[in-house]
């Protein structure tokens, strides 16, 4: 008898749970975060691909540029400044021709092809 009682208690305090779980899936806050989630990734992609083709497009001519600038002023050049533009040349070659194909690797690429042109110009005005 005294299970019973247990065993109606707790069927009375479950009665009022739902058995069946609700998905967050099913969620219209969940869905509508997502979306919103998507679409500033996408757009960040879409910038990072936008800087991308503007460096890849321009670098050789900076290149060009700066070879120009070592040959004028031949010794007087910093040999870190020279090997730090040729390793910057390099990393860039590598990335132009392999562009990154996904969201993530493409914001990262684009990041460490800024930073690198950042670092140059920085070593540059000194």
């Amino acid at each position: 008898m005294k299970r019973l009682i247990i065993i109606g208690a707790l069927a009375a305090m479950l009665g009022g749970c739902s058995i069946t779980p609700k998905s967050i899936l099913d969620d219209p806050a969940f869905a509508t975060a997502v979306g919103k989630a998507t679409s500033v990734t996408k757009t960040a992609a879409e910038k990072a691909n936008e800087t991308l083709d503007g460096i890849c497009a321009n670098y050789k001519t900076a290149d060009a540029a700066f070879q120009l600038v070592v040959f004028v002023v031949g010794d007087r050049m910093p040999k870190n400044v020279i090997e730090s533009e040729s390793a910057a040349v390099a990393y860039l070659n590598d990335l132009c021709a392999n562009r990154p194909t996904d969201a993530r690797t493409a914001l990262e690429a684009a990041q460490k092809a800024y930073g690198v042109i950042d670092t140059l110009r920085t070593r540059f005005k000194s």
